[in-house]
Formats: structure tokens, C-alpha cells, sequence
């Protein structure tokens, strides 16, 4: 059972919608790599689904499920064209942020 649905109220926070109006840089994970990321690990090419065309190297981005569902923020390691390049276990974007994360320091007695 994934732990999305869960999540959704999370993702649907004022300042994130606000963020995904703007024109940016977006990457999209595929569904084996979005409870990766959601723990806190960076994105491999082999996870990667999509990334908005002529994004460059070490720019922010928003990472999203194939579905349009924010999952958090992160910064690409290599440029649109580099990663077509990039080998299937090497990373395509840094974890920043993520919804988890919330979760994560919950159990912490944030």
C-alpha cells in the first residue's frame, strides 16, 4: 500500500501550489523511485521519468510523481543533456527536501 495518499494534504500546502505556478525547472520520478526519494535519497537516472527540457546543471527544481503529485525539492546534478547520458546508477538530482520529511521528524518530537 503507498504511503501517497497519505501524503496528499502535505503536498497541497499554499506555498508549494504557489511554487508550481511559477515557470521553473521540474523533475518527474518514476513509482519505484518515489518512496526513494521520500526517504530522503537523492534521484538516480535509472528513477528519473522526465526533467523540463534545457534545465541546466545545479539548478532547483521541483520533484514531482509521474502524476503530477509534489513530492519535494532537489538540485539537478547534471544538465537535460548530460543526463541522457548518465549511467542507470548515477545521480540525475540531490535531494533537498521532502514531504517525508515532515513524517521523519514527527516521530522524533519535532
Amino acid at each position: 500500500m503507498s504511503l501517497l495518499p497519505s501524503l496528499l494534504p502535505l503536498c497541497l500546502s499554499h506555498p508549494l501550489l504557489s511554487l508550481l505556478n511559477i515557470e521553473h525547472s521540474q523533475v518527474w520520478v518514476k513509482p519505484s523511485a518515489e518512496m526513494q526519494f521520500l526517504y530522503g535519497n537523492h534521484v538516480l537516472k535509472s528513477g528519473l521519468g522526465r526533467i523540463t527540457e534545457a534545465t541546466p546543471a545545479y539548478t532547483g527544481v521541483v520533484v514531482l510523481s509521474m502524476g503530477d503529485v509534489p513530492l519535494g525539492f532537489g538540485v539537478t546534478a547534471k544538465s537535460t543533456a548530460d543526463c541522457r547520458g548518465l549511467e542507470p546508477g548515477g545521480i540525475a538530482v540531490f535531494h533537498q527536501s521532502d514531504v517525508g520529511e515532515y513524517l521523519r521528524k514527527e516521530d522524533d518530537g519535532l
